[in-house]
């Protein structure tokens, strides 16, 4: 799952006409025309009488705007709005300040209370020339006194004490900052399952943090399904609301758990997460929008047909399958192999649009057009084939491939060997890898091998080496069986399903003549679970096609507990076509 936070960026609310009472308020000139500065904002006309202070499109710290003074010999001033810190702690102003080299006239930072008394806002009077001309960032802690007075003015004055009357000074990027006594936020959003796929009930619920100074309790809280996709809460979209009495106590976060949705199918959801108290003074993070990705199960797109060695003038390509019952969309999906051991290939998306492979459907990436010339069948509409003159340049000699899908999980990854051929081929070239069975382990030699179509491969079409097996609760189910292992493209292999009625932890499976005579180890040693199935190819360890005949199948577990070794045996045969 990957997710990111949206938040709600609300409306600053004034107390009154110009009164600031969400923090941090940040001025950076920019949303305004010049020369004017900001509704609320004054300044004197000392030397100007449009105004000593006004904001100017070139030189700013950041977007387009700063406001700016000139003439360091003439006193001038420039006031906030009236600021609200009832109810809230005075925190500190932090601004950027730039002058040109003749401006050297002192300049203070003072704050104008209700009563109109001044109370000097920095330990020292006076910001002098940094003997810079770059901006440079000013910082003050304001004091106690500030706090609770519900009606402030910040003022930056220029004392006028200098000598230049060209110098100019740019302020820029004033921010001011107070800690809330009431702050809940919005904080995040938890899922249950963490990475959620589909078909599964995802619990969810919302991280609350208290950013106030006291303790809150009885939060009503609301989460929503933005259906639509408009990033607006609406009542029909409405999963669940509850008002959580737990008390919270400042900088504590609590975890709410709010809803579920049941069975959630394939996609982006975009989940909405509201809390509100009365007491809240700062509703802009009282809401937060977030998205978690449904992602299929591992192995529900498959790599089910690879073709890395055509004849001259034909195309490579490599054939997806989809085992699932819903068509799945491969917009953003990648498929990659590897330069060498630490490096991969950077691969362009195999669709950059909505792509859906249907339910039990084919789609074929290819790197060259020249596939319709050897399999003309694919020019038909029903076949869905991408040509990606970059996709995967497939080794010859052996190559990794990796299917990764929009957020990077992995969908189905192996390493094809030269080796998976079917040994008595003279010439693999023309020839593909075809899956015998896509519901079974993609790394499995045994359910890799030549394609037995006489035109090369089968692509978009079930792979003429498909070997079907069933769910069972018997204790080892084979099909086909008998099985004719002769290449023909029926039924050449046959597949072994097991089932324990232990947890084991590891088996050995070997297959004997009537005789008893050991003539093919399946697996020796390997760790796996209660269940599984395993395949036949009907070659010896020598890779020799065995005879017609009857060969017993003995599957040995050992447990993980008791240390006991179970066995599962049976019989295959082997046999030809009539």
């Amino acid at each position: 799952m990957r997710y990111y936070v949206l938040f709600f960026l609300l409306l600053i609310s004034f107390k009154g006409k110009g009164q600031i009472n969400i923090f941090p308020y940040i001025e950076n000139f920019d949303s305004i025309n010049i020369p004017e500065i900001p509704r609320g904002w004054q300044t004197t006309t000392n030397r100007l009488s449009t105004g000593d202070f006004a904001t100017i499109s070139t030189s700013a710290n950041s977007g387009s705007n700063a406001v700016i003074s000139t003439n360091a010999r003439i006193e001038q001033h420039l006031y906030t709005p009236y600021i609200d810190f009832s109810k809230k702690y005075a925190d500190s102003i932090t601004f950027f300040e730039r002058r040109s080299a003749s401006h050297d006239a002192d300049l203070l930072i003072e704050a104008i209370l209700k009563n109109n008394s001044q109370q000097p806002l920095i330990l020292s009077d006076t910001f002098r020339n940094s003997n810079t001309t770059s901006y440079i960032k000013r910082s003050i802690k304001l004091p106690d006194i500030i706090s609770g007075n519900d009606s402030v003015k910040f003022r930056w004055r220029l004392a006028g004490n200098g000598t230049g009357t060209t110098g100019t000074l740019r302020l820029d990027d004033i921010c001011i900052y107070a800690s809330y006594l009431y702050d809940l936020k919005i904080d995040g959003m938890i899922t249950e399952p963490t990475y959620p796929t589909i078909g599964e009930d995802v619990k969810i619920g919302g991280i609350i943090k208290n950013t106030g100074l006291a303790p809150l309790e009885n939060t009503y809280v609301e989460i929503y399904l933005d259906i639509n996709q408009d990033e607006i809460p609406d009542i029909a979209e409405l999963l669940s609301s509850q008002i959580i009495t737990e008390t919270i106590l400042p900088e504590e976060k609590i975890r709410v758990w709010c809803t579920t949705l049941p069975k959630i199918t394939s996609g982006t959801k975009r989940i909405i997460i509201t809390c509100y108290h009365p007491d809240d003074q700062n509703p802009r993070n009282n809401a937060g929008m977030f998205e978690f990705y449904a992602s299929l199960n591992q192995l529900t797109i498959v790599i089910n047909e690879i073709m890395y060695m055509p004849l001259s003038g034909n195309a490579e390509y490599i054939e997806l399958f989809n085992t699932c019952e819903d068509s799945i969309d491969i917009n953003g999906w990648k498929l990659t192999d590897k330069i060498n051991k630490d490096t991969w290939t950077e691969a362009d998306n195999i669709a950059n649009k909505p792509c859906y492979i249907r339910p039990k459907d084919f789609i074929i990436i290819a790197n060259d057009s020249s596939i319709f010339n050897q399999f003309s069948y694919l020019s038909n509409n029903d076949f869905m084939v991408i040509i990606r003159k970059n996709s995967p340049a497939l080794n010859n000699t052996g190559d990794y491939i990796i299917l990764t899908d929009s957020f990077g999980k992995v969908m189905d990854s192996l390493y094809y060997y030269t080796n998976w051929h079917n040994p008595y081929l003279d010439d693999i070239a023309g020839r593909s890898l075809e899956r015998v069975n896509p519901y079974l382990n993609s790394n499995d030699p045994n359910n890799w091998c030549t394609s037995a179509n006489p035109q090369g491969g089968t692509p978009g079409m079930e792979n003429s080496l498909y070997t079907k097996f069933e769910n069972t609760d018997s204790p080892v189910l084979i099909k086909p069986n008998p099985f004719s292992p002769d290449g023909d493209g029926f039924e050449d292999y046959t597949i072994i399903q097991y089932n324990f009625r232990e947890k084991i932890g590891l088996i050995r499976a070997n297959i004997y003549d009537a005789r008893g005579r050991l003539v093919r180890t399946l697996v020796h040693g390997n760790p796996v679970g209660q269940s599984g199935e395993l395949i036949w190819d009907g070659y010896n360890d020598d890779h020799e096609r065995v005879r017609i005949g009857i060969y017993i199948i003995l599957i040995e577990g050992l447990t993980g507990e008791s240390n006991k070794c179970k066995t599962i045996k049976s019989v295959i045969v082997v046999g030809t076509r009539i």
